[in-house]
């Protein structure tokens, strides 16, 4: 059974995370991987400041053409490494989102019988 690391936190409780291969801590309490610590909360801090370039910028949806569209952007986006699929899955979800609404307000906008106006039908 892997073992857990040795640190007592300051609230007097032991951590929980799993200690790394061969020490007695985990990475984030290991006097060894104090330089590898530094790194990687630096590249963490540089992530989130990301320049994402203008993924999409003032993309009007309109159409459920301009969703398709915007769905071929952002793949082509992805499968060349301009984005990543965070923000692929993110924008795509954003799409469906605005797909939905776009059905909702067409089936809203439908007068049914009793109402005093022809009732429409939506077109597939």
């Amino acid at each position: 059974m892997p073992m857990r690391c040795e640190k007592i936190k300051h609230n007097e409780v032991q951590c929980k995370a799993y200690a790394m291969f061969q020490s007695r801590f985990c990475f984030w309490h290991c006097p060894k991987a104090e330089e590898k610590r530094n790194e990687a909360r630096k590249k963490g801090g540089l992530n989130r400041r990301k320049d994402y370039g203008g993924i999409i910028i003032n993309y009007k949806i309109k159409s459920y053409r301009d969703i398709q569209q915007l769905l071929e952007i952002v793949i082509n986006k992805l499968m060349k490494g301009d984005c990543t699929p965070r923000e692929a899955r993110a924008i795509g979800y954003l799409c469906n989102l605005a797909r939905n609404l776009r059905d909702v307000a067409h089936w809203e906008s439908i007068d049914y019988p009793g109402s005093g106006q022809e009732q429409t039908h939506p077109q597939n």
